[in-house]
C-alpha cells in the first residue's frame, strides 16, 4: 500500500532515510535542498538549502544528519561535509572541508571516521577534529560501507568488490564485481550485500575470496 507520494524535491534526489526516531523522512536534491516530510501526515517543509549540489547523506549514531555538498564560490568550487542538529537550526553545527565532491560517504561510528570518495579517490577524516587521515588512490570508487564494530572498509572500485584493513590499508578480500551499485554490511559485520549488474549476492565477509 502506497502512503504518500512526496513530490516536493523537484530534482534528482541524492539522499534518502528515515530520521532515527522514526518521525521523519528526509530527501536531498541535486540543487542542494533537503526537505523533511513528517511520517504523520505527510505534511512537507524544506529545512535546508545550499545554493550548490547536495551529493549525499546519511544520519548519524547520535542523530546528527550529515550531508555532502559540492558549492560554487567565485571560480572555484567548495566541496565539504556538512553537520546539522535534527531537527536542524539556522546554521550548521560544524563544517569540514574535503578535496573532492563528497559522491559516496561511509562512517565509521567506534572510531569516528568518515570515509569519503569521489572516481579515482578515497580520502578518510576524523569527523569531530576535521583532519585528513589518509587518501587513497584507487581505479573508480562507486559505494562504500563500513561495518560498526570491524575495520573493513568495502569499496567498490571499476568492476571489483574490495575489502580494506582501514587500520593498513592492505587489500584483504577481491572479488569480481560487473557494475556493482550498492553495498551493506549486516548489524553484526559478519555479512555483505551486494547489488550489482542483474543480481544481488550476500556474502560471509570471512569467505570471500583473499586478495
Amino acid at each position: 500500500q502506497q502512503l504518500a507520494r512526496l513530490n516536493e524535491c523537484n530534482d534528482e534526489g541524492s539522499f534518502v532515510s528515515f530520521s532515527l526516531d522514526g518521525r521523519h523522512v528526509v530527501a536531498s536534491n541535486w540543487g542542494g535542498a533537503v526537505w523533511a516530510w513528517s511520517t504523520d501526515d505527510w505534511s512537507a517543509e524544506q529545512v535546508i538549502a545550499i545554493a550548490g549540489q547536495c551529493s549525499e547523506g546519511m544520519f548519524l549514531p547520535d542523530g546528527e544528519l550529515l550531508l555532502g555538498f559540492t558549492t560554487p564560490n567565485k571560480d572555484q568550487l567548495d566541496r565539504f561535509l556538512a553537520i546539522y542538529d535534527w531537527p536542524p537550526g539556522e546554521e550548521e553545527v560544524r563544517r569540514i572541508s574535503v578535496a573532492i565532491d563528497p559522491d559516496h560517504l561511509a562512517f565509521h561510528p567506534r572510531s569516528g571516521r568518515i570515509a569519503v570518495a569521489h572516481y579515482k579517490w578515497l580520502y578518510l577524516h576524523d569527523l569531530v577534529t576535521g583532519d585528513q587521515l589518509h587518501c587513497l588512490e584507487c581505479s573508480d570508487v562507486k559505494p562504500l560501507a563500513w561495518p560498526p564494530h570491524e575495520e573493513r572498509l568495502a569499496v567498490i572500485d571499476d568492476d571489483a568488490l574490495l575489502i580494506y584493513d582501514s587500520e593498513t590499508w592492505q587489500v584483504r578480500h577481491r572479488l569480481d564485481v560487473k557494475y556493482g551499485s550498492a553495498l551493506a554490511y549486516s548489524p553484526d559485520g559478519t555479512k555483505l550485500a551486494i547489488g550489482s549488474w542483474k543480481k544481488g549476492e550476500l556474502w560471509e565477509v570471512d569467505q570471500l575470496p583473499d586478495a
